[in-house]
């Protein structure tokens, strides 16, 4: 009888989705247990810090 992946390894339900900003805005649930990626630290430190660095302007305006 041949084996599956799936008879060796399991996926815990919470780490198989994706976070959805508009969807999941209102349901703080959908944060528990969801892992930052590299990229998606860089993307949320260069918005923080588009919030939070006074804007330049040019000179006249």
């Amino acid at each position: 009888m041949p084996k599956f992946l799936s008879d060796y390894f399991s996926l815990n339900r919470r780490y198989s989705r994706s976070i959805n900003i508009e969807r999941d805005f209102d349901q703080v649930e959908a944060l528990a247990g969801y892992v930052l990626t590299e990229r998606s630290l860089d993307a949320l430190g260069r918005i923080l810090t588009g919030f939070t660095t006074p804007k330049l302007t040019a000179p006249g305006l």
